[in-house]
């Protein structure tokens, strides 16, 4: 049986064709293919009895693997989201964002934004700026939807409220309390 060497040098074309149409023509993926396929090929070389084969299924054991690893790896999708939440319910613009366009705040949507806790500000703003749906705020902030809903409630209660006692009209109930002030 020749060496490993010699089997390299005189396969590596036909096994890196079959690595670029298993990689369906990406060139890098299928040189790494080709890489790995030989590494594994040469650790294994003094027990390998035939080894094209041998390599042949490697290399389709590798594939096999990237795919399946390419299916468990989550796949992220930007949807316009800032990295830090904390960073966008700090801002001061997210009462004009929320204003349709054309429309200023006279301040009074910012103020009774202020009022609310840091949490249901954060609900709000992923639930009615980015169009959340409540289960996705719950992955986002690492809550339950529960209390997604919760704070969504009483958030837009506080807001309902706040609003309407700003805009001099008279609130049917007290105003909100804030039972959990984070």
């Amino acid at each position: 049986m020749p060496g490993f060497d010699e089997f390299a040098t005189a396969h590596s074309p036909r096994l890196f064709r079959r690595a670029l149409t298993l990689a369906h023509g990406d060139w890098h993926a299928a040189e790494d293919l080709l890489q790995a396929t030989l590494l594994r090929t040469a650790c294994h070389w003094s027990a390998i009895s035939h080894p094209e084969a041998y390599a042949q299924r490697v290399l389709t054991n590798l594939v096999r693997d990237r795919y399946r690893s390419a299916q468990r790896t989550p796949r992220t999708v930007s949807c316009g989201l800032p990295q830090d939440v904390e960073l966008l319910v700090a801002q001061d613009s997210i009462a004009q964002a929320c204003l349709p366009p054309g429309e200023t705040d006279n301040g009074e949507l910012e103020q009774a934004i202020a009022t609310l806790t840091k949490s249901q500000r954060k609900v709000i703003v992923l639930r009615y700026w980015y169009g959340m749906t409540e289960a996705d705020i719950a992955e986002t902030l690492g809550i339950a939807v529960g209390a997604v809903k919760s704070l969504s409630f009483r958030a837009m209660r506080s807001l309902r409220w706040r609003l309407l006692h700003l805009a001099g009209e008279k609130p049917a109930s007290s105003p909100p309390s804030h039972p959990n002030p984070s």
